[in-house]
């Protein structure tokens, strides 16, 4: 009884944890959804229309294995899916599922929703190990996630060029791969599944800032990643929003850092999202 009190009460406040996450599947009546990894939850940090279902690393299986969880009891509205090229990098491709397949034993109607139960939520009592995370748990003491700097906008400009190359060497698309093939088929599969459910669907590409656009723009397997989630999209019949459509001014002082958007320009981004998606 106190393990599950506890789990409900501290652990699944930790911000952008699995367990956070989980907890928004089974507790959430939102039919509307935003999916993707850390620039999904970035964009849509400072709204509330749609359930914020992004996290950092999440890969396309991962974002599949929610979409279907958080949908398996659930009529979907509106709901937006990323479509960046870091989505088939080598690394997104190496953590494929991130052992989270074991994870949403007890989404079942007839299976009480205790969390002691649900391995996604109770591994993460291993992390808390010691008085202080205990003490941090027990007062909420997490880090303000709408409080980040615009170091961005004040790097020096040398150092920032130097940061955004390797950022865009680490995230190139593996295209051409069997594993990049595998991950678009299942991208395809999780859309279709929710068209099937009556969701009407929209595919976001998300934010970066000028020097990554130029950076990848004449590398071939970045715009073959772009033009292959868009061809999904266009295939399926579903509206491919790409951000630089919208009116926004993506200058550097938008930027937590080469591709993650300040939080106090979330709400102005995915209220154009939304205007571009469905109106």
């Amino acid at each position: 009884m106190v393990t599950e009190m506890f789990l409900r009460e501290y652990v699944v406040t930790i911000p952008k944890s699995v367990p956070k996450r989980i907890h928004s599947v089974y507790a959430s009546d939102n039919p509307n959804v935003a999916i993707g990894d850390s620039h999904i939850y970035r964009s849509f940090i400072d709204q509330h229309k749609y359930l914020n279902l992004g996290r950092g690393g999440s890969t396309i299986p991962v974002m599949d294995l929610f979409i279907r969880n958080y949908f398996k009891y659930r009529t979907p509205n509106q709901v937006i899916v990323e479509a960046s090229p870091q989505l088939v990098s080598e690394i997104h491709l190496e953590w494929h599922d991130k052992n989270h397949n074991n994870f949403f034993n007890i989404n079942q109607w007839f299976v009480p929703k205790i969390y002691f139960f649900e391995k996604g939520i109770a591994q993460q009592l291993a992390s808390i190990n010691s008085w202080k995370s205990l003490k941090q748990a027990l007062t909420r003491d997490w880090p303000n996630e709408m409080d980040k700097s615009s170091y961005w906008v004040n790097l020096d400009e040398e150092e920032r060029l130097k940061r955004t190359l390797s950022r865009v060497d680490f995230q190139e698309p593996m295209m051409g791969t069997e594993a990049a093939d595998n991950y678009f088929s299942i991208y395809r599969n999780m859309l279709e599944f929710l068209l099937e459910k009556g969701a009407d669907v929209c595919v976001l590409r998300t934010p970066v800032d000028e020097s990554y656009l130029q950076y990848i723009s004449d590398r071939e397997p970045y715009q073959a990643s772009l033009q292959q989630f868009k061809q999904i999209a266009e295939t399926l019949n579903i509206k491919y929003v790409d951000f630089r459509e919208l009116a926004m001014d993506f200058d550097l002082a938008a930027f937590i850092n080469q591709d993650h958007l300040m939080p106090t320009k979330s709400k102005e981004f995915s209220a154009l999202v939304d205007q571009a998606c469905y109106q």
